[in-house]
């Protein structure tokens, strides 16, 4: 049976379906293929988004051109007290000891000494209790410095370790360049959650 004015055949008609639906369902097939693409890419990009934020916020806290939050607690080890600092990174609490309320104030008023704080006056009671010291809202932010200078260079040396090689070394941050006027006991003491090999060795050498 002829189809149309001029009378096309019914074979060429039928030889014209069938090419035209498998190229229907090329198309089909390629355009699956390519949202499958697409919703593969996105999500992609957006993971590569996710690391770009976080790659970038690192860059600013650990040189210094991003501030972070970081509180205070006071807790007894054996028969000492000290201050702590913490704050959370990647998802886990770092916590760094910064050493007791004498040695912490005497840090404090060295720095006054070399003009770091204006605003503060030399505290001349050197024997002040937690509650004291946290009811001068001044003083309580000048420990939370001294905390947050220490977490700085926990996160900055745990970067090190991730981007470079494990045995490199923060220029000029050793422990005892680090913790000068403060007690031995002071020193830096990192805690986080789900401690790994890295943060062992690292809390080892920086006793």
């Amino acid at each position: 049976m002829a189809i149309g004015e001029k009378g096309v055949s019914s074979e060429r008609a039928e030889q014209l379906a069938k090419v035209m639906t498998s190229a229907k369902y090329r198309l089909e097939k390629k355009l699956g293929q390519n949202l499958r693409l697409a919703e593969k890419h996105q999500i992609e990009a957006k993971e590569l988004e996710s690391e770009l934020k976080i790659l970038q916020s690192d860059l600013e806290v650990a040189f210094g051109t991003k501030e972070f939050k970081v509180s205070l607690l006071h807790k007894r080890i054996g028969a000492a007290s000290y201050i702590k600092g913490r704050c959370w990174w990647h998802g886990k609490q770092r916590e760094v000891q910064i050493g007791s309320i004498k040695a912490v104030l005497d840090r404090i008023n060295t720095m006054i000494r070399q003009g770091e704080y204006g605003d503060l006056k030399i505290v001349e009671n050197g024997d002040l209790s937690w509650s004291e010291l946290k009811s001068d809202e001044a003083l309580v932010e000048a420990v939370k410095d001294i905390g947050r200078a220490r977490l700085r260079k926990y996160i900055l040396e745990k970067l090190l370790s991730e981007h470079l090689d494990s045995d490199h070394e923060v220029p000029g941050s050793t422990p005892d360049e680090y913790d000068s006027g403060l007690d031995v006991s002071a020193h830096l003491d990192a805690i986080e959650v789900n401690t790994d090999e890295w943060y062992v060795r690292w809390r080892r050498e920086n006793r």
